[in-house]
């Protein structure tokens, strides 16, 4: 059985997590797609991740920014990353975000 201690510390990582404008504007990018410029297709795998240089462009920071953020979602489970020919592609981790947010939900 989960100690109360360790739910209450993955719901304040998780609260942290989403704590930011930029980390929330990412994660709804990545959970609704058609926000997104059509004529990117390139920067949109098979599966739906979304690449790097497009996510940058669609929050107005730099790589080193976006990646921070990314970095921060992905640590907290809520983004995955995957390669494809060197390519990173991101996605948001629906069934992790909806958690987190029960998490959230029950610690308070």
């Amino acid at each position: 059985m989960e100690s109360e201690v360790v739910r209450l510390e993955r719901a304040a990582f998780a609260a942290a997590a989403l704590a930011s404008v930029t980390r929330l504007h990412l994660l709804q990018l990545l959970g609704n797609n058609p926000l997104l410029p059509s004529h990117h297709v390139s920067e949109v795998d098979e599966d739906g991740g979304v690449g790097l240089t497009l996510l940058t462009h669609a929050v107005r920071l730099g790589v080193p920014a976006v990646l921070k953020h990314l970095d921060m979602l992905r640590h907290a489970g809520l983004v995955r990353k995957t390669v494809v020919d060197r390519r990173a592609y991101y996605r948001r981790d629906e069934d992790a975000l909806r958690k987190a947010l029960k998490d959230i939900r029950e610690a308070l």
